[in-house]
């Protein structure tokens, strides 16, 4: 996706009201923009090729999302089958899909009522509206089956609350309008179905292996701008950390980075780095030596550590 589509994005959310930080600066990053809004949070991944987003990707982007009460969602373009239609939530491994123009809508106020499922494009029913129209208006069931090319069992169902093909809700719109649609709430849904998502599970990097050691629940991801994410699993402490695994010889990006996303969700933020260092602190951002967390033992020696 261009840079002037992100930036679009970015004045958009901003115009409604959300605080964001947006990770355009750098390449190859698990999301592009994080946004929040009263309680709502947004990690926002932007791509032209939805495909383009493996599984392992998105994989990472629901664990960090859940551990931080955040929504996913991935902003493209098109598939391997074309152009992803305006309107409609689409999916990728269980995380919303929409074109940019879709999540615009959906920011100021337009929420979509269709969706990609198996065997093609659904319209969510409100099954009392439809009821209530179709006796008021003195249609029988055979009458509304009959105008849509659909079985009288099918109208049935979308009156107990079944979603309607696109092609039988265009039909159903003719009749009553767009009272019969009900909205969908991406934010909801997604904390809806993401309960049934599995998490991703096991720790590689010697920092997370560390840090479970002692006791803290630990989230990984291969890719910036947070390598991992921490919880005390007692829950009895502060001991929420985002950080960062650094490499390199310069990491004053990766802190303001850091800093920023972490005074959005009230986490500590904290940067391990292989090289020695007597820099302790960089914009804020506590600078831990990887050796010096080996001698951690415990989760108070870690407190002392991390100066909290």
């Amino acid at each position: 996706m261009s840079s002037g589509n992100l930036h679009l994005l970015s004045e958009m959310l901003k115009r409604e009201g959300w605080d964001l930080v947006s990770i355009e600066s750098l390449r190859g990053t698990l999301f592009d923009i994080i946004a929040k809004k009263y309680d709502k949070i947004l990690l926002i991944k932007c791509v032209s090729n939805v495909d383009s987003i493996k599984r392992d990707i998105a994989e990472d982007l629901i664990s960090i999302a859940r551990v931080l009460n955040a929504t996913p969602i991935i902003i493209a373009e098109y598939s391997l089958y074309g152009p992803l239609l305006d309107g409609v939530i689409y999916s990728r491994y269980s995380i919303p899909v929409l074109t940019i123009k879709t999540f615009i809508r959906y920011i100021c106020g337009k929420k979509p009522i269709a969706y990609s499922g198996r065997g093609g494009i659904y319209v969510k029913i409100n099954s009392e509206k439809l009821r209530e129209l179709r006796t008021s208006k003195g249609y029988s069931l055979g009458n509304i089956a009959y105008y849509c090319n659909v079985s009288r069992k099918a109208i049935i169902e979308y009156e107990k609350g079944m979603d309607a093909e696109l092609s039988v809700a265009r039909k159903l719109r003719e009749l009553f309008g767009d009272d019969i649609f009900s909205e969908i709430d991406i934010i909801k849904e997604w904390n809806r179905i993401s309960k049934s998502v599995e998490p991703k599970e096991g720790v590689e990097s010697v920092v997370g292996q560390k840090l479970c050691s002692i006791g803290l629940k630990v989230i990984e991801s291969k890719r910036d701008p947070v390598n991992i994410v921490t919880l005390d699993k007692e829950e009895s402490r502060d001991i929420s950390l985002v950080g960062k695994i650094e490499k390199g010889r310069s990491y004053d990006q990766a802190a303001q980075i850091l800093k920023a996303i972490s005074s959005f969700i009230n986490f500590h933020a904290v940067i391990f780095v292989k090289k020695i260092t007597y820099k302790q602190f960089l914009g804020g951002v506590r600078v831990i030596n990887i050796k010096e967390l080996m001698q951690v033992k415990d989760i108070d020696q870690l407190l002392r550590l991390l100066r909290i």
